[in-house]
């Protein structure tokens, strides 16, 4: 069965990416984004290899530096850590092996993108079925996430965010499994993960204080807790990193695109902001009223899911 709900999860995930990613698809019936490519203004369109965000080809730069020898410089000779994950230019570079031009790196880039999502729906299933919900909830939610306008969107436009949610979510898996019975398998893999997440964002270096917090806190934690400040070492080594070559512990991306202008608001504030945010931009596309990043009617599926799984889950409670 498992066999099949990921052959499951991979046609949905094919599905997604032909009919809802590619920028010239979504532009149809978006007086906007027509204005914003000019093919309203009667210009030709945009190719269709073309990755829409900015922040898409500053992956592949850093990834273009790397296999130059030059890691860590967007220009050459000068410092930088403007990506704002450290790992996913890493995982651009064989498309600087395989292509020689900006149309094979952007293929590459919607590739990982692809894979990431798929990923992302199979590391949803994995914890849906960790918290013992009963079939069908948890292949249904792996299709509602994969099918989730925003992260499927950026995943499949070359963005990183499908592949660290799908990290989060294997994480939280694994710790809920080990929180059962430890096993010396899982274990390691819950170590590396923990490890890891702060590779794939700096953000994540907040979860990882927080694993680390509970492993010495807990009675029975799902680690030993001599591996606290082992899963550390590798995103406290990236701050130094950073630190040495920028002067700024935390990626210089996260200071220029951070909301306010500064990369760490207080609590408050950046409750305030999550909350706008999701009535703002989040809810609308949910509800079908920014349509064109959403496939209706999956948005009405997805919180339907999410309200089942939360509904099974305070009756666990109960």
């Amino acid at each position: 069965m498992k066999f099949v709900e990921a052959i499951l999860l991979l046609i949905a995930t094919l599905v997604f990416s032909v009919f809802c990613i590619a920028p010239l698809q979504s532009m149809q019936g978006n007086p906007a984004l027509q204005y914003e490519f000019g093919v309203a203004r009667g210009e030709s369109p945009p190719p269709t290899w073309m990755l829409p965000f900015d922040d898409s080809y500053i992956f592949i730069r850093y990834a273009q530096q790397a296999h130059r020898g030059l890691p860590f410089q967007w220009t050459t000779g000068e410092p930088s850590s403007g990506a704002s994950s450290f790992l996913y230019p890493l995982l651009l570079l064989p498309g600087q092996w395989l292509y020689d031009s900006i149309e094979g790196w952007s293929w590459w880039s919607r590739i990982v993108g692809f894979v990431g999502l798929w990923l992302l729906g199979l590391a949803t299933t994995l914890f849906m079925r960790s918290l013992d919900l009963p079939r069908p909830w948890p292949l249904a939610a792996g299709v509602a996430v994969v099918w989730s306008g925003p992260v499927g969107f950026g995943a499949l436009t070359g963005m990183e965010s499908a592949l660290n949610a799908a990290a989060v979510l294997v994480t939280l898996a694994l710790w809920v499994r080990l929180s059962k019975g430890r096993t010396i398998l899982h274990s390691a893999l819950l170590s590396a993960l923990l490890s890891i997440l702060p590779l794939l964002r700096p953000e994540n270096l907040l979860l990882t204080l927080l694993a680390a917090a509970a492993i010495l806190v807990l009675r029975q934690p799902p680690l030993p807790r001599w591996a606290a400040p082992v899963v550390l070492i590798p995103g406290l080594a990236v701050a130094l990193l950073n630190l040495k070559s920028t002067g700024l512990a935390q990626p210089t991306a996260v200071v220029t695109k951070s909301w306010l202008g500064i990369a760490f608001p207080d609590l408050f504030t950046l409750i305030k902001l999550y909350l706008l945010g999701l009535w703002t931009e989040i809810l609308p596309v949910y509800l079908g009223a920014r349509g064109f990043l959403l496939w209706p009617p999956v948005g009405i599926a997805t919180l339907a899911t999410a309200a089942a799984a939360i509904w099974w889950l305070l009756r666990k409670i109960r």
